[in-house]
């Protein structure tokens, strides 16, 4: 059902020396907009919600804002069809080699290489990720696990392979690792293809789960869904 907000523009006659320009954050990337603050309240162009998948319309000296809950892809886990589906979890997103960051962590996959195994194929995924905030922290205390459990490279087709037992010790070491500001941990993932398989890698998910983080650290994320969704066919 939607739920629609009508909000009246009322900022004619603040004195400009009230205002104050912020940097505006959309989804991890930095947008070209900026917010404003103004007598301890915050405003953002309307162009930004339009970018967050929320409805504007306006009219008869009113905004109507329509939830991004009630348009036609689910926020967050509602509605998931899984990994790669048409409704999948929304994310921060981006390219191969792009550093993508959820107001703790940066995360860039840095390579991604095909191999052969024997009799099998697959690919090992290398990832790095960096401590964006000013405090020593580990991925554990900030809802990433320590499981194959979402961290899925996911193919042409759809399917979603979890990373082989191979490269469980490495990233479980990695999960509890405490990380100094600035510094990160890079880690290999490998995949195999199942039997016949000859399907492209086309995303990989690194799920971040909001609910798990230790809120002693006094942190929070930047973004409504703080997981990593990396398209592996474009590359900055």
């Amino acid at each position: 059902m939607k739920k629609t907000v009508l909000i009246a523009l009322a900022l004619a006659g603040v004195a400009l020396a009230a205002t104050q320009s912020l940097t505006l954050v959309l989804n991890g990337k930095i947008s070209s907009d900026k917010a404003i603050s103004v007598n301890g309240k915050t405003y953002v162009p309307l162009s930004s919600l339009t970018a967050l998948g929320i409805k504007v319309s306006s009219g008869s000296g009113a905004v109507s804002l329509t939830s991004g809950a009630s348009a036609s892809t689910p926020a967050g886990n509602s509605g998931s069809s899984g990994a790669g589906g048409a409704n999948q979890k929304s994310s921060v997103e981006g390219c191969l080699g792009e550093n993508l960051f959820n107001g703790i962590w940066r995360l860039r996959v840095a390579k991604i290489e095909p191999f052969v195994d024997g009799s099998q194929n697959g690919y090992d995924v290398t990832v790095e990720i960096r401590n964006g905030v000013s405090k020593t922290i580990s991925g554990t205390d900030t809802g990433i696990t320590p499981s194959a459990s979402g961290k899925n490279l996911i193919l042409s087709d759809g399917q979603a392979l979890e990373f082989a037992n191979s490269s469980a010790s490495a990233w479980i070491d990695a999960a509890f690792k405490s990380i100094p500001q600035g510094s990160l941990n890079k880690v290999s993932f490998r995949y195999y293809l199942p039997e016949g398989v000859t399907e492209k890698p086309a995303k990989f998910l690194f799920e971040v789960d909001a609910a798990k983080l230790d809120k002693d650290l006094k942190l929070g994320f930047t973004v409504r869904d703080p997981s990593f969704r990396v398209d592996l066919t474009c590359k900055k």
